[in-house]
């Protein structure tokens, strides 16, 4: 008699493939090959240090709160207590930011109740472990913003949750918290609370009441931490200023979006390309990337995976839509955000984006194609692996090659 083994669940095959090619990834890369590695590494330092506040510097990552580097200072700590020399604590402590990573996106696609595929393939995108096996603070933005979502949605959509608790608030409140001190313009991915049914509150005004007192709070700590720093960050150019640029915006608002436009369409192929996977330092024209069939394939690919997973969950039509808008206004928002801190006042273009910047709310995008009148595919648990895999394996060449 033959025993059917039950097939393993995507957060356990994701914990497999991730410390996999993950340790691969931080091993075979370099010291300070990833964007701006340096400048992590440097902050993480002055942390270990006890340094939270530093003077003033042209490195912008001063800015930025001690939250998404709390576990590579801690790791940074002890290996010098340990009398470690300063490249074993470098690789241990892209490890230790690697194995958070690992954990929270564990956690995010055991929680979700839907589309559980989409956000592995999204979270073992070559581009998203790259940058979350160094010391960046981008992977823990990445996998904070995944657990908010998919925290949301298990509220929203998980049966088991009749109404809404205290616990339940504290945490959205405190990974709101989380993802406004490692980077504010993720916040907005708060708003996903708005999609949980009124049914599951006491009532509408009660719902709106929480939302815009975690909100506020999120929105606060962010600002709060802003008015600590202020002064402590020196641009490099001086030709960069954000009040002229907001003027600007104001009063020009036609030619803005005029510029947003061209700009996404002149450097679309970049934002994918480093979306799905670019390899090395772009800024001193060393990067490898994927090529472009393997970028579009990707992203076809994880289009598919999102209309093809489903339970038996109902998303209606306008919270579909709600979470696209969500995911568009984000993305102009960080466009936004580049405008004022990194373009130079009068450029007809605007600087300083990454497709990378997009990972952590790519999942708002492609909740808006679950739909649960197209068959379920149940050939996802073999074929998404599969997919990933060779295209990890695929990452592990061009970066051996790169390097190597």
């Amino acid at each position: 008699m033959l025993i059917q083994r039950p097939a393993l669940k995507p957060e356990i095959i994701f914990l497999i493939v991730a410390l996999v090619f993950g340790i691969t990834f931080a091993l075979i890369t370099p010291m300070f090959q990833v964007n701006d590695e340096g400048d992590h590494y440097l902050k993480v330092t002055h942390l270990s240090q006890g340094q939270v506040f530093v003077k003033q510097s042209k490195v912008f990552i001063t800015l930025y709160s001690p939250i998404p580097y709390l576990i590579p200072t801690l790791a940074f700590f002890i290996g010098k207590i340990l009398g470690l020399s300063a490249v074993v604590i470098f690789y241990i402590g892209r490890l230790s930011n690697l194995f958070l990573y690992i954990l929270i996106v564990f956690l995010a696609i055991k929680y979700t109740p839907i589309l559980k595929w989409v956000f592995f393939a999204l979270a073992l995108m070559p581009m998203a472990l790259y940058e979350a096996a160094s010391l960046s603070s981008d992977g823990f933005n990445i996998a904070i913003s995944f657990l908010l979502i998919a925290y949301i949605l298990k509220l929203a959509f998980d049966d088991k949750i009749p109404k809404i608790n205290k616990d339940q608030y504290l945490i959205v409140l405190v990974l709101g918290l989380m993802l406004a001190l490692s980077k504010e313009i993720y916040v907005l991915s708060l708003l996903l609370f708005l999609i949980i049914p009124k049914q599951k509150f006491i009532n509408r005004n009660f719902k709106y009441t929480r939302f815009f007192i975690i909100f506020v709070f999120s929105i606060s700590a962010a600002l709060l931490w802003g008015l600590l720093v202020k002064g402590l960050y020196v641009p490099m150019n001086f030709n960069i200023n954000p009040q002229e640029q907001i003027s600007f915006i104001l009063t020009h608002l036609i030619t803005f979006i005029w510029i947003l436009i061209a700009t996404i369409s002149q450097n679309l192929l970049f934002y994918l390309t480093s979306f799905v996977g670019t390899f090395g330092w772009k800024d001193i024209g060393l990067d490898t990337s994927l090529s472009p069939f393997l970028v579009y394939l990707y992203i076809l690919f994880v289009f598919f995976v999102a209309l093809t997973d489903k339970i038996e969950v109902d998303m209606q039509l306008r919270k579909k839509l709600f979470s696209i808008t969500l995911f568009l206004v984000s993305l102009v928002s960080i466009f936004i955000l580049e405008y004022l801190t990194w373009t130079t006042v009068g450029n007809n273009l605007i600087d300083g984006v990454y497709g990378r910047y997009l990972i952590p709310i790519a999942p708002l995008l492609f909740l808006g194609f679950y739909n649960k009148q197209i068959p379920n595919f149940k050939g996802n648990n073999i074929l998404v692996p599969c997919f990933i895999i060779i295209m990890l394996f695929i990452s592990v060449f061009m970066i051996y090659h790169r390097f190597y």
